[in-house]
């Protein structure tokens, strides 16, 4: 029989997608008030052309979300007229793996507060995209799926968490044991069966299962763009429920670009010498959309941010 989320638990979920959206949502709000603009509560943003096989989804999604499309090419700065006409609240950005990168991240960041004079950011973004068209259309249909309640994620939160010499957050202040201890005390109050586990064991087996049972899942280790100190991109399961992913591990986020923080100044001092790239196949935050996410929230670069995530 299916269980209707509790007020707690839709609260807390709510408060946990407005505080990673890192918004304050001023501008289309203001602007229909005054009568300046026509309401459009959702944008898709592409640079998909309409010829390419991605572009069903896109329109499948339109429907679902009775959205507007506003398509750019290159600069993502050229859709800025068109988004200040529309004034959405939120915007999907439904674009390739090699597109997405820390650059591309800020850019969005940005864009997002160039609705008005003010600097406040005036809509909730997020990415959606694939190594495939065929995985961006069952993204979409899971995400359908899960909104008209025909899947439901189970009411089940786990923190991955290690002890020991170099914990993630264990040098200022411990403060990664607290905030994995913040967000146990959360979901549970939100009425989820939470609680950590200590990934400090060479035996995965001790700690898997419970990665590929929770709804929920926070992964506070170490971990790089195919891999985290608790398991890597091939480990990850095969998901036969919703389930959304914090991941607060270094380069989480990373779909094909990226830039090290750890390899020598360039000689020439730019940035953009710093980059690198990955097979989108290996890619850790790909693979966990892939194989059931219906949210997931990673860094770009080697620190989570508001500007790379």
């Amino acid at each position: 029989m299916k269980r209707n989320p509790t007020p707690k638990f839709c609260l807390v979920l709510a408060l946990v997608y407005i505080i990673t959206s890192c918004i304050s949502i001023d501008y289309s709000i203001a602007a229909r008030a005054a009568g300046e603009t026509e309401e459009t509560e959702y944008v898709i943003l592409t640079d998909f052309p309409e010829a390419s096989p991605e572009y069903a989804s896109i329109l499948k999604l339109r429907e679902f979300r009775d959205a507007s499309i506003i398509q750019f090419s290159g600069d993502v700065f050229t859709a800025l007229t068109p988004l200040r006409d529309a004034g959405p609240t939120h915007v999907a950005i439904v674009t390739g793996p090699d597109r997405i990168d820390e650059g591309f991240a800020y850019d969005l960041f940005m864009l997002a507060k160039q609705m008005d004079d003010n600097f406040d950011t005036d809509f909730a973004y997020g990415f959606i995209t694939g190594n495939s068209a065929a995985e961006i259309d069952e993204y979409v249909d899971r995400v359908i799926a899960f909104e008209t309640e025909l899947t439901e994620m189970p009411r089940e939160f786990r923190s991955l968490w290690r002890t020991g010499d170099g914990a993630f957050g264990g040098g200022v202040g411990n403060w990664g044991d607290r905030l994995s201890g913040q967000m146990v005390w959360y979901y549970d109050y939100a009425g989820c069966n939470a609680f950590r586990i200590d990934t400090d064991s060479t035996d995965k087996s001790l700690y898997m299962d419970e990665v590929a049972q929770t709804g929920i899942i926070h992964i506070l280790v170490h971990g790089a763009v195919t891999m985290t100190e608790a398991f890597n991109y091939s480990e990850i399961p095969q998901y036969q429920h919703p389930v959304m992913v914090f991941n607060n591990a270094c380069y989480g986020g990373c779909t094909s670009k990226w830039y090290s923080q750890c390899i020598p100044t360039p000689p020439s001092g730019l940035y953009e010498d710093r980059a690198q790239t990955v097979n989108p196949e290996e890619s850790f935050a790909l693979n966990y959309l892939k194989n059931g996410a219906i949210a997931y929230y990673g860094a770009c670069g080697e620190r989570m941010t508001g500007l790379n995530t």
